[in-house]
């Protein structure tokens, strides 16, 4: 009943309202405030005074910084002169002689926290500091493919802070889509999914707070448009391309391991803003609840598309989509974390395009709920995990294509999974070990019809019948479970290993309901793999890194593909890669990454494909829609990156990719739809506060297409030229984004804008074929996105 109000359209348009109001406020406020002015400091304005007053000195001078009254007491006392300087300088000199430091929240907004022991005894910039807190053995750390997005890190090509990743043109607000500025990886410029080193875009696992997010997307049956993340949620994303660590397992070709925002030393954040794409509230925290620390984070966002497409008086798509974040954690002693999560998602679409000619219709609703304890012994740990997933789709709509298709479609599918996960943890002196053991329920129902008349010209030419017939009504079920064990091991200073052995085990079984309950298939199968990563420090600025294993992946129940008419288990994918790679420091400035990557892939699972036209409503009633069947799959590819930070406004970052991503067939070998031969990406940001610039130019070779040749031998009928045999020109988008930022007496206020493919270059992706009266095959290009902009605003309040 509650999740029904919930997902009501007057509650979402309530919540919109009510967050547009709250907005405005601080805006008019922003327009009428006057700007602060420094204040000249002497030794009889600070020497004597508490630390307290000399920070709210500060502050009234335009420093922009918060703290808990539990760090900076009432009995602090300034026994000197802080001396000439910026406001930063100064305070940093301030809070130096008791034991205190900065940290930089966002660019220009700072916390007070303890100083490190590391750091005791000297000022530093708290925009080079490397973590809140000292880090120990980190087991991760080994394994080459790694790639770090980080809210406080050291300068790296793996690393970017979230004030970094908030700044970057061309995610759209999304922390899924930071992935495209990390080698390896292809995109489309659409979709938030993301092929990694050639694999799949289904071959990515997505964690957030260790549990596991099946399809996080929105829209997912449509490009998946949008992640469910927003980045000012994330304090830490971990994304491994090639070998990972063997607690990670069921995914053949990476792993985003997402860590939730925490409150800073212990304070409150809170955020309302809006922009052309949503409405969204955020808020973050701490508070002692019988001498306990309680911390919350909270978010929610509400599209606000649907506006932007009506006031430029835009007909035939109305989207809404809503996504809910709830997560609380308690520490009801010294030892113990219980933590409780909920990720909501409700999704509403129906277009109309092509003039008519493709209608749909389509609701999502999901929901992820968590539970987890930990325990911290004296030298060891143990953390218990329980979470539940739900979801439920309902799909309809239909293609009238003249000369082409006639047909439609109605999906209803329901599916839900619930995991227990329990794992050990033991450093020693000379590592750490780890073990852990996942159990998983799968349970779905797929209620699927769809049928289509294709012209029969255009369905001879794809060698396909002309009519198109589908009933399933599936109920699938299974158990999944896994056990894996590492061990991290220092032998010597500059060597590193971690040695890892992991097991996957399914029993799945499918049945339809229109054969009378007559099991259609089953799944019964068990996989080995085994890891190693070794790391050698060969001097202080240059580490070398080397990662081989086997990663395996079966096919669950709820990725049956019914909607092709293949609702049987196959056998389970496995890949075996070896990564070399080589980092380097140049100087204190600049960091180079270079790796080399091989992966050999063995039963591939069967993929279905649109040849022509890979954006499309319904993709599976399209007549170019073919079975992919590879024997075997071969990715390989070198990967370099330069990441530098040029003073403090200055920063760059440039990587560049060469990689081969082909299928094996009976006889003959194939590039995969998605390979791209050559990929870069570079950018550069400046920031001056209260400015901050940004651009990056993201380029790859053309994705692969087919194409209709005449046959001499058949008198020169058109015939399908080889898979993949032909190429789109090259993919090439500039974009841009600027921020401004003033602060306020309360908090502050920040504007931005976005201006995606600046260029407006036009990026070939699709055909759509069809016939003539007079039998002629018409062929229509089509293109990714073209130019569009992106502009918002938000309070950010203490």
């Amino acid at each position: 009943m509650f999740s029904r109000f919930l997902f009501r359209p007057e509650w979402r348009r309530f919540a919109l309202a009510i967050s547009m109001v709250f907005l405005s406020i601080p805006i008019a406020f922003a327009q009428s405030a006057a700007a602060a002015s420094p204040i000249a400091s002497s030794a009889s304005e600070y020497s004597g005074r508490t630390l307290r007053e000399a920070l709210e000195r500060l502050r009234r001078a335009g420093f922009d910084v918060v703290y808990s009254s539990t760090l900076v007491t009432d009995d602090l006392t300034v026994s000197s002169d802080p001396g000439p300087g910026s406001l930063q300088q100064r305070a940093e000199r301030l809070l130096a002689e008791h034991q205190l430091e900065l940290i930089t929240i966002r660019p220009g907004r700072f916390a007070i926290v303890r100083q490190r022991a590391a750091t005791r005894g000297k000022t530093e910039n708290a925009a080079t500091v490397a973590a809140v807190a000292p880090q120990g053995i980190e087991e991760v750390a080994v394994f080459a493919s790694r790639y770090r997005i980080a809210a406080f890190d050291d300068l790296a090509p793996s690393s970017l802070t979230r004030q970094q990743v908030e700044a970057l043109p061309g995610i759209d607000e999304d922390a899924l889509r930071v992935t495209r500025y990390l080698p390896g990886t292809a995109t489309n410029g659409l979709s938030a999914r993301t092929n990694v080193r050639g694999g799949r875009d289904n071959e990515l696992a997505v964690y957030f707070d260790d549990v596991p997010l099946y399809e996080p997307f929105h829209y997912k049956d449509f490009q998946a448009l949008l992640g469910v993340l927003d980045p000012s949620a994330v304090s830490r994303l971990d994304f491994y391309s090639g070998v990972f660590p063997a607690e990670f397992g069921d995914r053949l070709s990476g792993v985003l391991d997402i860590s939730p925002r925490l409150p800073t030393a212990g304070l409150a954040e809170h955020e309302l803003g809006v922009s052309l794409l949503y409405a969204h509230a955020l808020s973050v925290g701490e508070r002692r609840v019988r001498d306990r620390p309680v911390r919350w984070l909270a978010s929610v966002r509400q599209s606000t598309a649907e506006l932007a497409i009506r006031a430029a008086e835009r007909s035939g798509i109305e989207p809404q989509f809503l996504d809910l974040l709830l997560r609380a954690e308690w520490s009801p002693g010294d030892h113990d974390t219980v933590t409780a999560g909920l990720i909501w998602l409700d999704d509403e679409l129906e277009a109309e395009t092509g003039g008519g000619a493709e209608r749909t219709r389509a609701s999502y609703r999901d929901r992820t709920g968590w539970m987890k304890w930990q325990h911290e012994f004296e030298r060891q740990s143990v953390r218990l995990l329980l979470a539940n997933s739900e979801r439920h789709t309902d799909r309809s709509g239909s293609l009238q294509r003249p000369g082409e298709i006639d047909g439609s479609v109605d999906e209803d599918r329901e599916s839900g999974a619930t995991r227990f996960e329990l794992q050990w943890h033991r450093p020693d002196e000379a590592g750490a070990w780890s073990a852990g053991v996942v159990l998983d329920r799968f349970d779905v129902e797929f209620d699927y019809a769809a049928n289509a008349t294709f012209d029969p010209t255009l369905a001879a030419l794809f060698a396909r019948p002309a009519p198109l017939q589908r009933v399933a009504d599936i109920v699938a079920s299974g158990d999944a479970w896994s056990a894996w064990a590492t061990r991290l091991w220092r032998p010597a200073e500059r060597w590193s290993f971690n040695l890892g052995l992991r097991i996957d085990a399914q029993r799945y079984i499918a049945r339809d309901a229109i054969l009378g309950g007559i099991a259609e298939s089953q799944l019964s199968a068990q996989q080995w793999s085994p890891r190693l990563a070794a790391e050698y420090r060969w001097s202080e600025r240059t580490v070398l890194r080397a990662s081989l294993g086997r990663a395996t992946q079966a096919e669950r129940p709820d990725e049956l593909m019914v909607a092709d008419g293949d609702s049987r288990f196959h056998d389970p994918q496995r890949a075996d890669q070896l990564v070399l790679g080589l980092e380097h420091r140049l100087g204190e400035a600049a960091q180079l990454r270079i790796e080399a990557y091989r992966k050999d892939v063995t039963d591939p699972l069967p993929r279905y494909e649109n040849l022509f036209d890979p954006v499309t409503v319904l993709p599976e009633l399209e007549v170019d829609r073919r079975r992919v069947e590879p024997l075997a799959s071969r990715l390989y590819g070198i990967e370099g990156s330069l990441r530098w930070q040029l003073g403090e406004p200055w920063s760059g970052w440039v990587g560049y990719t060469w990689s081969e991503a082909k299928d094996q067939f009976d006889g003959f070998s194939a590039p995969r739809s998605w390979n791209q031969l050559h990929s870069v990406f570079a950018g550069v940001s400046w920031s001056r506060l209260p400015w901050q610039l940004s651009a990056n130019l993201l380029g790859h070779s053309g994705w692969r297409r087919n194409a209709f040749e005449p046959d001499a031998t058949a008198g020169g009928a058109l015939v399908l030229s080889p898979r993949n045999s032909d190429a789109w020109r090259a993919f090439v988008s500039l974009d841009l984004r600027a921020s401004w930022r003033r602060p306020l007496r309360r908090g502050g206020v920040r504007v931005y804008g976005e201006i995606i493919n600046a260029t407006n270059r036009s990026n070939p992706c699709c055909e759509q074929v069809s016939v003539s009266p007079g039998g002629a095959l018409i062929s229509e290009q089509r293109n990714w996105l073209p130019r569009y902009a992106l502009i918002g605003a938000a309070w950010e309040l203490p």
